[in-house]
């Protein structure tokens, strides 16, 4: 008989700071995420520069981030995140396979989800970064 071992859940919420350019899209996942008992939605911005400028205000624990976005791309605004906060985890997520590809290979990016799977696996990912001891 196969035991399945549960996944240990963080004693407190993850910090989650939401980027995402399309408003719509940007509203969805603070409802979604602002719903599940394992987060709490601290900011919601829809430009990485936007993110930047409120990133020490805020002080997320993870940044679920798209990668395609005007100005500064969520994949170039990567390494400008991790350089205001060394223990931040970066979350790309894309509905671009090309894009997902690109993130999967940045050794910067803690983690990727295509946004069609957005729901099914970023909560266990985000537990995991969390867990790991890294946030």
């Amino acid at each position: 008989m196969l035991r399945r071992e549960k996944q240990a859940a963080p004693h407190r919420p993850i910090r989650i700071l939401i980027v995402d350019d399309h408003p719509v899209v940007l509203q969805a996942l603070q409802d979604w995420l602002g719903r599940e008992k394992l987060f709490v939605v601290v900011g919601a911005c829809n430009s990485a520069l936007e993110a930047l400028a409120c990133l020490d205000d805020l002080s997320p624990e993870i940044v679920l981030l798209d990668a395609n976005m005007p100005l500064i791309s969520g994949l170039d605004a990567v390494p400008l995140l991790k350089q205001r906060s060394a223990a931040l985890r970066v979350v790309i997520m894309s509905l671009d396979e090309a894009m997902v590809a690109q993130a999967r290979r940045m050794s910067s990016v803690d983690g990727v989800v295509h946004k069609e799977q957005l729901m099914d696996e970023f909560p266990p990912l985000a537990g995991q970064l969390c867990l790991r001891g890294a946030v």
